[in-house]
């Protein structure tokens, strides 16, 4: 919620949507991006299980593969 509190400080406009699943992070996320159709989709990046999630995050590194709409990351 803090990087939709950044983008709107900065005068863009930013809806958070926060979704709370059982399912694997990454396919609710682009469920909720296919039936929403953002503009721009705000998130999170952190993530500790192999080095290189460590530095990106399984989910980020998801994201960055198959979303449709531009991702603004934030640590």
């Amino acid at each position: 919620m803090r990087a939709a509190s950044f983008l709107i400080a900065h005068d863009y406009r930013a809806t958070p949507k926060l979704i709370v699943t059982p399912r694997a992070p990454v396919g609710s996320i682009l469920d909720t991006a296919k039936a929403l159709r953002p503009g721009l989709i705000v998130q999170g990046a952190c993530g500790n299980r192999t080095w290189l999630d460590f530095l990106l995050g399984s989910t980020t590194s998801a994201m960055l593969k198959e979303a449709k709409a531009p991702l603004f990351m934030s640590h």
